[in-house]
C-alpha cells in the first residue's frame, strides 16, 4: 500500500532520517523532496530506489536470523543449527576439499554465537586430504557414525586435554582409522 501522497512532506527541513514499514509498495521520491533527509531505513526494494533517487543513504531493516535445521558455512565447514533457543549447532562437513581443519567452540551466524555441541554422520566420510584436525570444543557429546570414516589414515587429531579420554572413545566410534593419532 501507499504510505503517503506525493509531495507529503515537501519543504519539511525538520525531517532528517525515515523508517518506512514492509507493508509499503508504493512510494514516490517527491514525498521527500526539498527535506534534509540523511537516510531511509526499510526492507524493500522500493525503499532502496526512493533512496537512490533522492541521493541518501538507505539503511537495510532486513534482519537475518539462524533457522532450526538449516546448514550455514562457516570458513570451510558447513554447520547445521541444532536448536535456535539455546544456540546449539552440529558439523555436518566440509564446503571445500581442504587437508586441515578447526572445529572451534563456537561459530558465528548472523552475529549470534552458536555452541558446536555435535558431529553429524558422515560429516566427512571420504574426505582422504583431511590430515589435520583439531577438535577446540569441549561441549561435544555425539559424533555420528562414519563421521571420521575414510579420511587420511595418518590423521592427527588434537582434542582439548580435559576431553581426551570422552573424545577418543567417540572418534572411534565414528570411524576414525586405527593409525590415526589423537593427541
Amino acid at each position: 500500500f501507499r504510505l503517503f501522497g506525493p509531495y507529503a512532506f515537501n519543504l519539511c527541513t525538520s525531517l532528517t532520517d525515515v523508517v518506512i514499514p514492509a507493508s509499503v509498495t508504493t512510494m514516490e521520491y517527491t514525498s521527500y523532496q526539498n527535506t534534509k533527509l540523511n537516510s531511509m531505513t526499510g526492507s524493500s526494494d522500493v525503499v532502496e530506489k526512493v533512496a537512490k533517487e533522492l541521493k541518501v543513504k538507505y539503511v537495510s531493516a532486513v534482519v537475518n536470523t539462524a533457522v532450526k535445521g538449516k546448514t550455514y558455512t562457516v570458513g570451510s565447514v558447513k554447520y547445521k543449527v541444532l536448536d535456535t533457543n539455546k544456540c546449539t549447532v552440529s558439523v555436518k562437513g566440509l564446503s571445500k576439499k581442504v587437508s586441515s581443519i578447526t572445529i572451534p567452540k563456537s561459530v558465528k551466524i548472523y552475529g549470534k554465537a552458536f555452541s558446536v555441541v555435535a558431529i553429524e554422520k558422515k560429516a566427512f566420510y571420504k574426505q582422504s586430504q583431511l590430515k589435520k584436525i583439531k577438535i577446540k570444543s569441549t561441549m561435544i557429546t555425539k559424533m555420528g557414525s562414519k563421521a571420521f570414516a575414510k579420511i587420511s589414515k595418518k590423521a592427527t587429531v588434537t582434542v582439548p586435554k580435559a576431553k581426551k579420554k570422552v573424545y577418543k572413545k567417540l572418534l572411534k566410534k565414528a570411524g576414525l582409522a586405527k593409525t590415526a593419532k589423537v593427541k
